[in-house]
């Protein structure tokens, strides 16, 4: 073969390779992949919930929405936690399916998706509805999806409509919570605690008690130690004076639905003049605390020497101060830990340490007196 043909060959074997990557290249394109997500509840708007209901067997907790604020249907319609109501709110009607699961209602429970009615139930049912009490969404969460490395951006959870067959895996985590306490704001009183003067304490069948301390770095003391007595703990009265610097709750209702015609009085004042007066009392094995909040300038402490008297701008400031926690903490009674009672209602018997035990008859002592007619053995 002469080196002209060997070059033609070359040449026709070059094209044909150029048309046959043409060809395949041709053959072989496709769309750009995309990854398609829809929203379960497409057509849900969250201005138009009303009421939360979240519920597993025999719990529910119900929160229901006035104006932009989020209230405890189940606790008196005390303050919820704003922030994490509108949270799983967005994430139930927001939620984005990114792949159907089984239909299968005997699987449900490997996803954690079954009725959430049953005693058994690991999901979470949340409904929201209107105002006149139609459904807007009502999803039962099941069991979380972490992503590797835990990545809490690619977490996943399963889920299921209650009206439907289907489960899906939705995109992202929901923060439920089937206890009333787990959507309150728990955060009841916090004041420094060397704004705190002087404290009296009043309760039914108890002998009263008053601390005080002359100034804010200085320790409080129990101003009517009777006598001859000492105190259990030296840190008790400090304790006590400032018992109200930061009181969390344990739960709460309306104080209008209690007694206190017999309750324990403890009375706070500051050195600026506010007054706060903690009634407490017992209902149902638990101590339930109301607040009452007041300003009085005439009650402030005496100035110190050289100091100047508060500026009309810091009166001001401390009377709404005094105002809004008068408004806020009123209308309710707070459950507080029992370590928090004691030191807003001490008892004097528990501060003082005991008598001194009278001391024992000594063996040299003359023997009882004997029955007539009977002689003392010789």
């Amino acid at each position: 073969m002469n080196t002209k043909v060997i070059a033609i060959i070359g040449c026709l074997t070059s094209a044909l390779a150029v048309v046959a990557y043409f060809v395949s290249a041709g053959n072989n394109t496709k769309p750009p992949a995309t990854t398609q997500t829809s929203r379960l509840f497409a057509s849900a708007n969250a201005t138009d919930i009303s009421r939360m209901t979240i519920s597993q067997g025999e719990k529910k907790v119900e929160i229901v929405r006035e104006g932009t604020t989020w209230l405890l249907a189940s606790r008196d319609n005390y303050p919820a936690l704003d922030d994490r109501a509108r949270e799983l709110v967005r994430r139930v009607i927001d939620a984005e399916v990114i792949e159907e699961k089984t239909s299968n209602n005997e699987l449900y429970a490997r996803l954690g998706v079954e009725d959430a009615i049953t005693p058994t139930a690991k999901g979470t049912l949340v409904s929201l509805t209107k105002a006149d009490g139609s459904t807007i969404a009502s999803l039962i969460i099941g069991n979380r999806q972490d992503a590797a490395n835990w990545d809490s951006e690619k977490a996943a959870t399963f889920v299921r409509p209650a009206d439907s067959a289907k489960s899906y895996l939705v995109k992202g985590t929901f923060t439920t919570g089937l206890e009333p306490v787990e959507w309150m704001k728990r955060e009841v009183l916090t004041f420094s605690p060397d704004r705190f003067w002087k404290a009296a304490i009043i309760a039914p069948a108890d002998e009263a008690v008053q601390i005080e301390r002359a100034t804010p770095t200085a320790t409080a003391t129990l101003a009517n130690l009777p006598a001859g007595r000492e105190l259990t703990d030296a840190n008790k009265p400090q304790q006590v004076l400032e018992a109200l610097a930061n009181v969390t709750l344990e739960d709460v209702r309306k104080a209008a639905n209690l007694d206190f015609s017999q309750a324990a009085v403890s009375t706070f004042t500051t050195y600026q003049g506010i007054v706060l007066t903690a009634r407490s009392t017992l209902a149902d094995g638990k101590t339930w605390v109301n607040f009452a909040v007041a300003y009085d300038k005439q009650l402030a402490a005496p100035l110190a020497e050289g100091a100047t008297a508060p500026t009309d701008e810091t009166v001001a400031a401390i009377t709404n101060e005094a105002a809004e926690l008068q408004a806020r903490l009123a209308p309710w009674a707070y459950q507080l830990p029992d370590w928090k009672v004691s030191n807003i209602r001490p008892l004097m018997a528990d501060m003082l340490k005991p008598l001194n035990a009278p001391t024992p008859q000594s063996e040299s002592a003359p023997p009882s007196a004997l029955p007539p007619g009977l002689a003392p053995p010789q």
